[in-house]
């Protein structure tokens, strides 16, 4: 997809808009946005399959629109040397397709939930498809996600922040323990890995990917629309650790946002992960 390559001293021509923008109006992300909320709220009415369709039709709708910009932008593109100057013709931003990623890993967590008996198993398996598709985004857009960086004192108290919020999301919901000790398995700890995983992935692409897109596109508030796709995604969850998450998705995006870097966030959600569902709700009492 060529409208993902950066024209970075294209973008640069026009200040009043972000990197990689077009201008396109904060109106039609508010519009996809209700169309989530919509797809969501019928998970919450109908149940799981068919919030996944309405989530799948979503999905394709942003591909479309993404798809519409970039073939007008490779259109006019070849019209004349003069076309390059006309801000109209910049690189078009990614943002739906961005939101189409969004919506296809909460389709694949709704889709893959009765494949596991523990609530977080839908989460699980769908780290296995946001993988596939942060893959593909980075080979798309040249790899243009923050640095990974490298471990400091200054990562590690990031990922620190994980433990307060965890006792905080188990206490305020007094989650059992999945399983009795005696029944775990490896299929539990196999399972257990894969929701660590998908902490991970998460905030490589709400960090990376989703936060960065919509404050090209909708300025100041673009933090406020990551946070509330973040719960909107995980609305399912008890409401103590859907604090607990949507928390710490605002303080590790604080934190990417000043460092530039993704490892103190994705080592935090990790830890998160593993104490909401497999430590603390052994240790603490219920």
């Amino acid at each position: 997809m060529r409208a993902l390559q950066a024209g970075r001293p294209q973008d640069a021509a026009d200040p009043s808009h972000g990197i990689g923008s077009v201008g396109e109006p904060a109106t039609w992300i508010r519009r996809y946005m209700a169309l989530l909320s919509t797809a969501e709220l019928v998970v919450h009415l109908f149940g799981r399959l068919p919030g996944a369709l309405v989530y799948a039709l979503v999905s394709l709708l942003l591909l479309n629109h993404q798809l519409a910009r970039d073939v007008v932008w490779g259109t006019n593109r070849v019209a004349g040397p003069r076309a390059v100057h006309d801000r109209h013709l910049l690189v078009p931003s990614p943002i739906y397709l961005v939101l189409s990623i969004v919506a296809l890993t909460r389709m694949a967590s709704l889709a893959t939930s009765d494949f596991s008996t523990t609530w977080f198993g839908g989460f699980a398996f769908a780290s296995i498809p946001t993988a596939l598709a942060l893959r593909r985004f980075s080979r798309l857009s040249g790899g243009s996600l923050p640095a990974w960086g490298k471990a400091s004192w200054r990562q590690a108290l990031v990922a620190i922040v994980a433990l307060p919020l965890a006792l905080v999301g188990v206490l305020a919901s007094h989650p059992r323990p999945t399983l009795d000790w005696w029944d775990l398995s490896w299929q539990f700890w196999a399972m257990l890995a894969m929701f660590a995983l998908s902490g991970c992935l998460d905030e490589i692409l709400y960090q990376g990917i989703v936060r960065p897109a919509l404050g090209d596109a909708m300025g100041t508030s673009g933090a406020a629309g990551c946070a509330f796709l973040y719960a909107l995604t995980h609305a399912d969850v008890e409401l103590g650790v859907l604090v607990a998450l949507v928390a710490a998705n605002v303080v590790f995006g604080l934190a990417v946002q000043r460092t530039r870097m993704l490892v103190g966030a994705c080592a935090g959600r990790v830890l998160l992960n593993v104490l909401i569902v497999f430590a603390l709700p052994y240790w603490l009492p219920h």
